[in-house]
């Protein structure tokens, strides 16, 4: 009876990390840590509370020169590709304190296994100039078995040369 006890406790913890861990943005660096981003259901990665998984504004932030292309990268951290209905990432923006983001890059999941990296080169606004700002990338998975949407955000200011 205690081996079973055991062995149920233990696929209880596995479904529960499973079921917890997905999306690390790398650049811009999200905000708080990236502790294990290297193996899949990283804590770090599984952020399902909108709008920005629950880690509020961060100390640092970095300057992008408003309009211009830059170089979005992220992790799938633990895939949950959803063959029949097949989930997004998308790439968006707010410069109202996480009020609004408007979207301003997609792109579809994949069948691309756990721990893909992917890079997505995005236009930046042209302003608001000197004025905190937020990118946001989120996964949605459209899989029944998993959170519905896994959010990473980093905070940045438009800056013009």
């Amino acid at each position: 009876m205690q081996k079973l006890l055991t062995i149920s406790c233990l696929l209880f913890a596995a479904v529960f990390l499973v079921a917890e861990a997905h999306l690390c943005m790398l650049s811009p660096p999200q905000r708080g840590s990236i502790m294990n981003i290297n193996k899949p259901a990283s804590p770090d990665c599984g952020l399902v509370t909108g709008p920005c998984g629950g880690r509020g504004k961060g100390d640092s932030f970095i300057g992008i020169r408003a309009g211009s292309k830059f170089l979005v990268a992220f992790q799938k951290n633990l895939d949950h590709f959803n063959k029949d209905s097949p989930g997004s990432f998308n790439v968006s923006v707010s410069f109202d304190n996480e009020k609004t983001f408007k979207n301003i890059e997609m792109m579809p999941d994949t069948s691309d296994p756990s721990l893909t990296l992917y890079y997505k080169n995005v236009t930046m606004p042209t302003g608001p100039v000197n004025q905190p700002g937020i990118l946001r990338v989120i996964y949605e998975t459209k899989n029944p078995e998993a959170p519905p949407m896994f959010y990473q955000c980093s905070d940045f200011m438009l800056y013009v040369m």
